[in-house]
């Protein structure tokens, strides 16, 4: 589990539950779980609620997927804290407080921006003119995920921070089968880790007035989302929206995976994959400052 948020009721016959969200092998089967609630100074479990709600996802090649469990509040509901969930056979509460993860508020605000996993070493300089850019915008708070950065880009973020402009959040691993795990891969491993932390962020922002109250929860993805029931979404045409993805499209798709990780042929793939990969979907205008700094955000440690 990596984080667990208080979610309101947004419908008048719904009651308030609280959000569950992290990682769990892709071969695990269960059709309920238990959602175990420690008290506040976390040395007793208050209660325990059957849930069925759960949503996954989960890409072919991960030994892992993306979960969101919902459980029910109890009616003690003011005297908890820690949450854990349970889908062993029995459902019983596991009594160590290592299993349980703290219980929060999502951040309530205006306009709220979610990073990737900031790692290795990213350029402080353009990481401090991404910021400039956010304020210009109007964005009131970033969320800022990291894991092995670079001192000159954490001070970048701590100065920010120090503004009240970005939260922090330090990513201290993943599971005991990704722990050698390279972010600069692109592989399904690291793609469902980065899944997991857009989820957690959208919830986290929940109460921004843009975009996560109005999508679907578990919904969204690192390039999708679901709306609400009573909104709509709608697709801004490319003569209405000029997009600048500082990333250069690849020349061919099997770029994309190691030679010593996925192999493109082992893969199912689809047209549409390819040309997303490839960018042959997307209208480009060739600009060589783009370029420039494309190069320059290439990852690496």
């Amino acid at each position: 589990m990596l984080s667990a948020y208080i979610i309101e009721k947004r419908k008048r016959k719904d009651q308030n539950v609280v959000s569950v969200i992290g990682l769990e092998d892709n071969k695990d089967k269960y059709s309920d779980f238990t959602c175990c609630f420690r008290s506040n100074n976390g040395d007793t479990i208050v209660e325990h609620v059957r849930s069925s709600e759960h949503h996954v996802f989960s890409y072919e090649n991960s030994p892992f997927r993306r979960v969101q469990y919902t459980c029910p509040l109890p009616m003690m509901s003011k005297s908890f804290k820690w949450v854990s969930i349970s889908t062993a056979f029995n459902k019983t509460c596991n009594k160590d407080a290592k299993y349980y993860v703290a219980v929060q508020t999502p951040s309530q605000g205006e306009l709220a921006v979610c990073t990737t996993v900031l790692y290795g070493s990213l350029s402080a300089n353009l990481l401090l003119e991404w910021f400039e850019v956010q304020r210009i915008l109007g964005v009131d708070k970033v969320i800022s995920y990291t894991k092995n950065l670079n001192d000159d880009a954490m001070k970048v973020l701590e100065y920010y921070e120090s503004l009240g402009l970005t939260d922090i959040i330090h990513v201290a691993g993943f599971p005991t089968r990704d722990k050698d795990i390279r972010l600069s891969d692109n592989t399904d491993r690291v793609w469902i880790n980065q899944e997991v932390f857009a989820l957690d962020c959208h919830t986290r922002i929940l109460k921004y007035v843009h975009v996560p109250s109005r999508t679907h929860i578990a919904s969204p993805i690192l390039h999708n989302f679901n709306p609400e029931d009573g909104f709509k979404r709608y697709e801004a045409s490319p003569t209405d929206v000029t997009l600048h993805h500082y990333r250069s499209c690849q020349k061919y798709f099997g770029k994309l995976f190691k030679s010593d990780s996925t192999n493109v042929e082992e893969r199912k793939l689809n047209i549409y994959d390819i040309a997303v990969s490839t960018c042959q979907k997307i209208p480009q205008f060739k600009q060589k400052n783009i370029e420039i700094i494309a190069n320059i955000l290439k990852p690496g440690y």
